[in-house]
């Protein structure tokens, strides 16, 4: 019987498979692709990283593409990104956070934000004990990864560079069937979870094993989406890159940074989702540089763009949510989704909020806050059960002389099992 070298290694994998078992992680590294589905559950989709942009000495610098580099780490990760939790965990490398390469921190932020927004596995092969401080904090700022994938918005038109710029998801509290995806738990029961590495197997699987078979739907609406604590609303979550050698200036347009339709309001008009015709401007967060603005909604129109002049090879994260005129969580610096880290928000919608982090991730940054127009008097913070220090950063008008004010909070997660551990709490008077 004669095979050829496809079906061999197609043949191979299976055999892999079936002795390895249901429950061993096995993952490719330099396995052929189209083959592999199926049988393989982490998949390296990128060229090795390394310690330079470019492939360095004796590598030719010509080849952008296959020789190591973190350039075509990061080129890869993002072009092949729609693999992730469809046929596989997506396996970018390694990010590499050591003071022995000659990447700048822009390039490691950089790197750390594409893992973190196309939701693949997330690998680290430096001693974590002998980094420094601002390079240690990087990682912790994507750690952990959702399981949201975000879409490549210029995948097929990249800059000059041939590497896609914009990357998008949403974040959302709401809750829907489609989003419960049944997995089975392994002792030959079912349950019902959200969990984007079920789908990855049920449809890796169904491909391999049935390959006459037409596939239902294997996209259920949640691979772009990073579900959040009940009470934080919906925003988008927007990172924009650089990958030229020289500054520029990166560009979104309003359509890319604006929420989608709710699916009982329909579109909204001149271009604007309809969730913007009853807010009252928005919020835009920079994540990386934690800076707040404010964008009244008179300003955006069809034409409004975001957009930022960048360094070489850097990246920034821009989250942007709609004002409203009531208590809100607008975001952090301790998570780039400004939402996955947040255990509970909650609002008496008079004259109290709680925000509680996740308090097993024992770290520290700024939590901003929207305190509403109605609120008048004094703001009093108190962060882990005592006094906390805060200030009023900005004061967006609200229209028909009301305005609300934002509020930096710094707060330090111990980690140490206590109740108040990891908890803002403001109270403001009506």
């Amino acid at each position: 019987m004669s095979m050829s070298r496809a079906e061999a290694m197609h043949f191979a994998l299976r055999c892999i498979r079936a002795g390895a078992g249901p429950k061993t992680f096995l993952i490719g590294c330099g396995c052929p692709l189209g083959t592999a589905v199926g049988y393989i559950d982490g998949m390296r989709i990128s060229a090795d990283t390394g310690p330079t942009w470019q492939p360095g000495f004796p590598l030719p610098s010509w080849d952008h593409s296959t020789l190591p580099s973190l350039r075509a780490m990061v080129r890869n990760s993002i072009t092949r990104s729609n693999f992730g939790h469809r046929w596989w965990h997506n396996d970018p490398d390694c990010i590499l956070l050591g003071e022995t390469t000659e990447l700048t921190d822009e390039e490691v932020i950089s790197a750390a934000t594409v893992v973190g927004m196309t939701g693949g596995m997330m690998l680290m092969s430096d001693d974590l004990t002998k980094l420094r401080h601002n390079r240690l904090r990087i990682i912790t700022r994507v750690f952990p990864v959702t399981g949201a994938t975000a879409r490549a918005i210029d995948l097929h038109y990249p800059s000059k560079t041939g590497i896609p710029s914009l990357l998008r998801l949403w974040c959302t509290d709401e809750s829907e069937v489609s989003d419960v995806v049944v997995s089975d738990s392994g002792d030959g029961s079912s349950q019902g979870a959200r969990d984007p590495n079920a789908l990855a197997i049920r449809t890796a699987q169904s491909i391999a094993f049935n390959p006459d078979r037409r596939l239902g739907d294997t996209s259920p609406g949640m691979r772009n989406r990073v579900h959040v604590a009940k009470g934080l609303g919906r925003w988008s979550v927007l990172s924009l890159s650089n990958w030229s050698n020289v500054p520029a200036t990166v560009v979104a347009p309003i359509s890319v940074c604006l929420l989608p339709p709710l699916p009982d309001k329909g579109e909204g008009k001149g271009g604007a989702v309809s969730e913007g015709d009853d807010s009252l401007g928005y919020h835009v967060l920079s994540f990386w540089s934690s800076k707040y603005v404010w964008i009244p909604k008179k300003q955006v129109d069809s034409k409004w763009t975001l957009s930022k002049m960048l360094d070489p090879h850097e990246t920034e994260v821009f989250h942007v949510k709609p004002v409203k005129d009531e208590p809100q969580y607008i975001g952090s610096d301790i998570h780039f989704t400004c939402g996955y880290e947040v255990r509970h928000f909650k609002t008496n919608g008079r004259n109290e909020l709680e925000l509680a982090f996740k308090s097993e991730w024992r770290r520290s940054g700024y939590a901003f806050l929207f305190v509403p127009s109605y609120s008048k008097g004094p703001i009093r913070a108190t962060v882990n059960g005592r006094r906390g220090n805060f200030d009023v950063i900005a004061k967006p008008s609200l229209g028909e002389g009301k305005s609300g004010r934002v509020v930096r909070v710094w707060v330090t997660i111990r980690g140490d099992g206590k109740h108040e551990d990891g908890i803002i709490v403001l109270k403001f008077n009506k």
